[in-house]
């Protein structure tokens, strides 16, 4: 209700004051943080977000670093927001976060560095994960594969694929993305898709319910041959 009446008369700092009331959790920080940049205050914005990033620092919410990340790059802290970026990467790879660390680098030597890192720190981290890791939506190994693709390094995804395994999607992906500049590896992995499903439909129900663990999607995981 007070909220309402502070949006009525247009009451930035009422509406702040009230939402300050619950920062219970990295969303409610979020939440305040973006009114005050609707409102065109930047800098009080990025102070919202720093301190919810510093106030759940054990536990950082991805909206949230992005956020103070786009920021602080908007106010020349380049290596804070990078420094962030890293840590999130770290914690939920993903191709679309590989891919924003390599656009905020720069130049065509700096993008190399953040590649070689980016793919270094992967390897390390699918190399070292357990069975469990396998169906984690983070997986290493799948973020791997997708960031060698990429790149256009189809070969070294193929090797990857083969070290680490990755889901039956991914490999059908990566067999066509190499159809042109390494068919015999495309060839190779379509045989094993087609004669992993003709064996699993053969199955009986009984006998499926002992087949590897599969991922959050329900896809299993497979290794190039």
């Amino acid at each position: 209700m007070m909220e309402r009446f502070a949006e009525r008369d247009d009451d930035v700092d009422g509406i702040i004051a009230i939402r300050a009331n619950d920062l219970s959790t990295a969303y409610h920080y979020l939440g305040v943080a973006q009114l005050c940049l609707d409102k065109g205050r930047e800098q009080e914005a990025l102070k919202w977000a720093e301190e919810g990033l510093w106030k759940f620092e054990d536990e950082p919410d991805k909206h949230l670093v992005l956020f103070a990340c786009d920021l602080l790059q908007r106010s020349g802290r380049n290596e804070d927001a990078n420094e962030r970026l890293w840590k999130l990467f770290s914690r939920e790879p993903s191709v679309e976060l590989y891919l924003r660390l390599k656009s905020a680098a720069g130049d065509d030597k700096a993008q190399i560095l953040v590649r070689d890192k980016a793919i270094a720190a992967l390897s390390v981290r699918a190399g070292n994960s357990g069975p469990q890791s396998e169906w984690s939506v983070f997986g290493a190994a799948d973020v791997l594969v997708r960031v060698l693709m990429a790149e256009g390094l189809l070969a070294d995804a193929w090797a990857a694929a083969g070290k680490h395994g990755c889901r039956e999607i991914l490999m059908e992906e990566l067999a066509k993305a190499s159809e042109a500049d390494l068919p015999a590896e495309a060839l190779k992995a379509y045989a094993q898709l087609v004669e992993r499903k003709v064996r699993l439909e053969h199955f009986p129900i009984t006998l499926r319910r002992n087949q590897p663990r599969r991922d959050n999607f329900g896809i299993p995981r497979v290794r190039s041959a």
